[in-house]
This record gives structure tokens, sequence and C-alpha cells, in this order.
């Protein structure tokens, strides 16, 4: 009798610590009612989303398994926990991995400025050190034309362009990488000359090609690799953005640069929001297409996939 009850009292403890661990990451009524006050924000008229996906996903947080789906703009993530939804906010108490199980990609609130936290996208990790993305979905309220020449622009969700951070060993404070090269040394301080060097060594020779005419002339170059980019929207097809590049176009470029060289490694990008679970199916089915025309290739994933 009495190990049934030191049995009973164990798993009810466990139980417990899962309950706890979920209800108890933050004040959730605050959040829920701070986004309740903009009516523009939840109206039906509203174009986009705040959320980075469609449907509720398969997620884990500490060994639980749920529901949910991360909220760009408001930096929360919204869980299904067995029909109850609660919202989990980053703080400093609750650093949890939250593990999108579909779609393998974890993230965790790290400290951005003293003492504020983010929910960031873990690309890579060794020992304490993490790389990072930041993603944000920004929102646009709606304006109202001043004058005959102007039009009505509704209230629109946009997704922007993702930051990447690092954080280090030794620091508590996830640092923003730059894109400027001299401005990326500095960041790492005693090692910037180790990486520079490094960087000099190893540099690739990566050319953007969207066509077979340009592929033959590369081919017979000293160029590592021929890069199929979502930055076609802006060069090839003239638009002002790369968000609306479909798959359809980067599979369409792609075959055509594979026929114009067969010997060049070729890197395919997938076009930003391409993923949807809804057609994951068909998208997977292109994404395999586009590795077989792209012999010895790497595809390039921002969302959904992993290589």
């Amino acid at each position: 009798m009495k190990s049934i009850l030191i049995t009973l009292l164990f798993i009810s403890t466990i139980a417990f610590a899962q309950v706890n661990q979920i209800g108890n990451l933050q004040d959730v009524y605050t959040l829920k009612n701070d986004i309740e006050l903009s009516a523009s924000y939840n109206s039906k008229n509203v174009k986009g989303s705040p959320f980075l996906h469609s449907e509720y996903q398969n997620i884990k947080i500490k060994g639980v398994m749920m529901k949910g789906k991360y909220n760009a703009n408001r930096d929360y993530i919204e869980v299904d926990n067995k029909g109850e939804i609660i919202f989990f906010v980053p703080s400093m108490e609750h650093r949890y991995d939250v593990l999108f199980t579909d779609i393998n990609e974890t993230y965790r609130a790290f400290e951005y400025e003293n003492l504020k936290f983010g929910f960031f996208k873990i690309l890579a990790k060794k020992d304490k050190a993490f790389l990072l993305t930041r993603q944000f979905v920004q929102f646009s309220p709606e304006k109202k034309p001043k004058n005959n020449f102007e039009i009505l622009k509704p209230a629109k969700f946009e997704r922007k362009k993702d930051v990447n951070y690092i954080k280090l060993s030794d620091k508590d404070i996830v640092i923003e990488l730059p894109t400027r090269k001299s401005k990326f040394l500095k960041v790492f301080n005693s090692k910037s000359n180790d990486i520079k060097n490094f960087i000099k060594k190893e540099k690739l020779a990566i050319i953007s090609c969207y066509d077979a005419t340009f592929a033959s002339m590369l081919a017979n170059t000293e160029v590592d690799a021929l890069l199929v980019g979502d930055s076609l929207g802006t060069k090839v097809k003239g638009r002002k953005d790369i968000l609306n590049v479909t798959i359809n176009e980067i599979l369409y470029h792609t075959r055509a640069v594979r026929n114009g060289s067969n010997s060049l490694p070729i890197i395919a990008d997938m076009p930003t929001q391409s993923y949807d679970k809804k057609s994951s199916a068909l998208i997977t089915q292109k994404l395999s297409l586009i590795r077989s025309l792209a012999t010895k290739s790497a595809c390039a994933v921002p969302q959904g996939f992993t290589r």
C-alpha cells in the first residue's frame, strides 16, 4: 500500500509540475486585454497576419506536447494546451526551448536589452554560444485618404526582414550582427583577426544567375557556385521587393540555370513565406524537383524546411 501511495504521489507531482510550468508562464490576461484594446488590430479587414504560422503547429515545451503558433508582432507564442488558450511570453523566469516539432525550429527567450527579453529562433549553438535570428511582423494601421488624389490604404500586417544576432558564452545580452564586414569583425574583439583571416581563406565566389545563357558563360570561370535567389523579384521581374516571389518562379529559373551549366553547384532560395501547412505536400514535391535539377546543390530554406 505504501509503495502504491508513493507511486501515485510521484505521478501527481509530475503532472502538477507540467501544469505549473505552463500555467504560470505569465499574466496571460493582461496580454490578452492589451491585444483586444485595438479594434483595428483584430479587424477582419486587416490584410495579412501577425502569426508566422497560419495554423497551430505541434510544439514541445519542457517535454510537454501542445499546439502553438508564434505572433511575431506582439512577440508571444499562442498555445493551445488541450483546449485552453494561453500566451507564452518571453521572460527571465521562463527561458524554455519551444520546439516546433513539425518544422524542427526552436525558439527561446533571450535578453536583448537590460532586463528586456524577446523570442529568437535558434539557428545554431555550441556550448553556451548561440547564433540567432529575430523575426518581426509590422502592423500598419488603416490610412484614410486626405484628398481626392489619395486612396484608402487598409490596415495590414507585413513581414519584415529577419535580423541576425549572436549570444556569446561570456555575455548575457545578445548582440546584433552588423551586415558590414568592418562592424561585423568588431563584435568579436580579440578574435576579429582570426575571423578575418578565416574569411579571406575560405571565401567563395557565388554569383547570382537566372538564365541558361549566363550560366553557360560562368561554367568555365573560377566561380564556385551559382545562386538562384529571390532577388529575381527585383532584378528580373522588376518588382519593388522580393516578398511576392513564388516557388514556381524559383523552380523555373533553377531549371534554366541547370540547363546552362551541369558542372557548378546551384543554390536555390526558397522564397519568403513559401511554406504553408495546407500545401506542404506540394511544396515538398517542388523542393525535391529543385534538388533533382540542382545536382550538387544546396537549397537555402528560410522557412518551414530543413536541409
